[in-house]
């Protein structure tokens, strides 16, 4: 689960090029045309950090703690009339009157805001994003980083939770026919927010004693509401959680487009990755095969599908696995080998940014055994958590084992290497270092770019 949008270097590599090429052979860049793009990109940066201070608090932006973001119908229509009115702005300054640089950030602000309003106009992501209403996050992220005095956060902390109920009524009013397991993991996740306001804020409270009785009144209406919320989600929302879950080839290849800011469809992508499947399944089986001989003498291997001998062979690795009660020290140890095997070897540099394996709270569980939490590029001494899911509570010991064998030892470590070192953790604190003309780069993510560095 990403709880809110992680910032990164995003360039759309082949835009990029197209735009740099060009660049020789167009005029000397509009000074008058270049102020006019820096200022459109504060303007609306200001306008959208100031109305979603939530996000703000985790891209390291702390003007706006003390507030909470207006997730209803009128919200959204807030963001849509932003998001219109900046690209019509935009769209009146030509890129060939500005620096490549700059023109580079234009093309990437300019496809950010339309995607944001096809999920508004045509997808209407808001009426079936169950997860997206979390009420906790944003108390969460004032408290995990040590950005302030404890007793500032805490106090900042104590008017987001009295916004909670505001933002139950929102999701109350927006939600209609979502898909059913989107439905299912919002209800699992807001028993974890309850425990995260009755239970784990008592943690934070501890090291500023003085702020129980103030946060008190607040953390008991914040209760209320997720319990009714809870309710709600059982009762109201999940008989009629019958949407579909796919989006049907031409959102799908509209939602691509946007993703990958390119014109490279889906069927050119799906043929591309079954020739790679090809090519992958054969390299597993070459791979496989010694193993196989090894851990099994005497079986035969001629003839047989090398489907059945990767499957032994994985079968047998999965065999070393860790538990609720080692995972998270077994990924400590993974990423402190993995920091020396780069350091050792001179891959690249090791950012100076801390970074800190986690239990993930349990409000953010369902989505993924581990995610990385960066700090984000306007956080002057940040924290970066790697976070790791135990199983649920309520798992049967049959449930437990099968999601450890899945996730064994082997894999922990593979999942260590692309979540911490040298994946997420190493793309997003280099990327953060980084100085660019205007904030673009640093506040849009790009998945492809993101995900691609990391597998």
């Amino acid at each position: 689960m990403r709880p809110f949008s992680r910032s990164t270097l995003s360039v759309a590599l082949c835009g990029a090029l197209a735009l740099m090429s060009s660049a020789a052979a167009q005029a000397a860049p509009d000074a008058a045309a270049t102020q006019r793009f820096e200022h459109v990109v504060h303007d609306f940066y200001e306008r959208y950090l100031a109305t979603h201070p939530e996000e703000a608090t985790q891209l390291g932006d702390h003007r706006f703690d003390r507030r909470s973001g207006d997730s209803s119908a009128a919200g959204v229509a807030a963001d849509r009339k932003l998001y219109h009115r900046t690209l019509d702005i935009l769209q009146a300054i030509p890129a060939s009157s500005l620096p490549p640089d700059h023109a580079v950030d234009r093309a990437i602000l300019e496809n950010d805001l339309r995607a944001r309003l096809y999920d508004i106009e045509v997808l209407k992501t808001f009426t079936w994003e169950v997860t997206d209403y979390s009420a906790t996050q944003g108390v969460y992220v004032l408290l995990a980083r040590d950005f302030a005095p404890m007793k500032q956060r805490l106090a900042a902390a104590n008017l987001r939770l009295q916004a909670i109920p505001k933002l139950v009524a929102a999701a109350k009013q927006n939600l209609q026919r979502p898909p059913r397991v989107f439905t299912e993991t919002a209800i699992a996740q807001n028993k974890g927010a309850i425990a995260f306001v009755q239970d784990d804020l008592d943690d934070f409270i501890k090291q500023e004693p003085s702020m129980k009785a103030v946060l008190a009144p607040a953390r008991a209406r914040a209760i209320a509401a997720l319990q009714d919320y809870g309710t709600w989600l059982e009762k109201d929302l999940l008989p009629r959680s019958d949407g579909e879950f796919r989006f049907g080839r031409e959102h799908f290849e509209q939602r691509l487009k946007f993703a990958l800011d390119s014109d490279l469809g889906a069927d050119e992508i799906l043929a591309r990755a079954e020739a790679d499947l090809k090519v992958t399944q054969k390299t597993m089986e070459a791979t496989a095969l010694p193993l196989y001989q090894r851990w099994f003498p005497g079986k035969p291997t001629d003839g047989v599908d090398g489907h059945v001998i990767v499957r032994a062979v994985l079968d047998r690795i999965a065999d070393t696995h860790p538990n609720n009660d080692t995972i998270v020290g077994e990924a400590r140890d993974d990423l402190d080998k993995a920091t020396a095997f780069v350091r050792e070897h001179r891959l690249v540099t090791v950012p100076t940014k801390p970074i800190r394996v986690i239990v993930m709270p349990e409000f953010q569980r369902g989505q993924a055994t581990a995610f990385c939490d960066w700090a984000g590029p306007l956080e002057k001494n940040g924290v970066t958590f790697y976070a790791i899911s135990p199983t649920p509570a309520d798992w049967s010991p049959a449930r437990v084992e099968s999601q450890y064998r899945e996730d064994n030892s082997a894999e922990l470590r593979d999942i260590t290497a692309h979540e911490a070192m040298p994946g997420h953790y190493l793309q997003g604190a280099t990327a953060s270092a980084l100085h660019f003309p205007t904030l673009v780069r640093a506040m849009t993510t790009s998945g492809t770019y993101v995900e691609g560095w990391a597998v």
